[in-house]
């Protein structure tokens, strides 16, 4: 591999109009980053970037992508989804303009694991694309960092993870006392930007775990009743139901179906979401835990 730069100084944030790229963005740029954005040249979404932030814009041909991968010393992608097979077609833009790290789009349940693609089918993407990365790392350094569940953003979608808050009720899924890692997309954005000012060494080519909290779906739902006050209507149920509904989605062509597969790897004990016996990195990176109650209490005022 090249000689690294003795810092990270530019980056570039690929599908920087999602949630995790404007977080990503927001920090990097708090933290003294030279930050460029990169965006699909078909996107029809508004977004609106600082004035400081060059825009890219890309049909993900190679001819397209040459000028943004440019003088980067780092690439974060943050694409999902069907943008997820696309990051081989970056990978080798960000080698061929002698990019130094690459951090794939992860962000989620820790994609080393080995059950992690069978657990939730759309990761196989984000497999092959690390292994391909692992493949190229005598060219291009690689930084997976998994941050659980996405706390905030999984409160935003009625019923995910069996917790409705506009309806105040829950599901409880086999007792609801497994432990898991959750982030809000805040810590999401921290944490990128504290990969990056570290030293290369310190962060290439391995798997980097960060949360906000550790907890569980019954700690989730009694959070939501103190700081709404009053008590939620609950039932109770299984993961492997959860898991059954999620592939009868699916097979039915509901891709809604991920989200009940997304919601079984935190609640089921996998492995894949179990970030404090892995050994979390937030130390490391200086990012500290966050208090569950008042990130709640945010999100509840920023949505009035």
């Amino acid at each position: 591999m090249t000689s690294p730069p003795t810092e990270i100084k530019n980056v570039l944030v690929i599908g920087a109009n999602g949630i995790v790229g404007t977080s990503a963005i927001k920090h990097l740029l708090a933290s003294n980053f030279q930050v460029s954005a990169l965006i699909r040249a078909s996107s029809t979404k508004p977004t609106t970037f600082p004035p400081e932030v060059q825009v890219f814009k890309t049909d993900y041909t190679p001819a397209s992508l040459a000028p943004a991968f440019q003088t980067q010393h780092a690439a974060v992608s943050t694409l999902s989804f069907d943008g997820l097979k696309l990051q081989k077609v970056l990978v080798d833009a960000a080698i061929a303009a002698g990019v130094k790290l690459f951090l794939p789009s992860e962000f989620g349940i820790d994609t080393s694991h080995p059950d992690a693609a069978k657990l939730i089918p759309f990761l196989q993407p984000k497999v092959e694309t690390l292994e391909y990365l692992e493949s190229k790392q005598d060219q291009i350094a690689w930084t997976g960092l998994a941050s659980g569940s996405l706390f905030d953003w999984s409160l935003e979608i009625p019923g995910f993870g069996g917790i409705d808050v506009p309806e105040r009720k829950a599901t409880i899924y086999d007792g609801g006392d497994v432990t898991y890692s959750a982030t809000t997309i805040e810590q999401v954005g921290r944490a990128i930007a504290a990969v990056l000012k570290q030293p290369l060494d310190v962060v290439a080519n391995r798997h980097v775990l960060v949360n906000s909290f550790t907890l569980t779906q019954k700690e989730v739902v009694a959070a939501l009743e103190t700081v709404m006050g009053g008590t939620f209507e609950k039932s109770y149920d299984t993961v492997v139901n959860l898991r059954k509904v999620g592939f009868e989605k699916l097979e039915g062509g509901n891709f809604r179906g991920m989200l009940e597969l997304i919601a079984s790897s935190f609640y089921g004990g996998f492995g894949v979401a179990d970030f404090e016996s892995k050994g979390l990195w937030n130390g490391r990176l200086g990012l500290g835990q966050e208090d569950l109650e008042g990130v709640i209490r945010g999100w509840i005022e920023g949505r009035k």
